[in-house]
């Protein structure tokens, strides 16, 4: 079964230090959330929930920003380094 057909978006950073997913929350009985975790360990450093399912996610070339888009048409820009600390997205344009 693929990741897709899971419900779910997935991305490896460039540096193979972190995957970052997140739940399309199409079943009702999950909450859309974006979550990372630190390959080597398995642990989770990060989880946000979200307003509206995800489908699309994506980091950039040098691993500062995260690009997620949404079903509800948005487009989310993170910047990476805040959202490992907890923060919320940087920008949403």
């Amino acid at each position: 079964m693929s990741l897709a057909s899971a419900g779910i978006a997935a991305v490896v950073t460039n540096d193979n230090q972190y995957l970052i997913d997140g739940f399309y929350g199409l079943r009702s009985d999950r909450k859309p959330a974006l979550v990372v975790h630190e390959i080597e360990t398995g642990d989770l450093v990060a989880s946000i929930d979200l307003d509206y399912p995800m489908h699309t996610i994506a980091i950039s070339d040098d691993d500062q920003h995260l690009i997620t888009g949404h079903f509800d048409g948005t487009v989310l820009v993170w910047d990476f380094a805040s959202l490992l600390q907890g923060n919320e997205r940087s920008s949403s344009p």
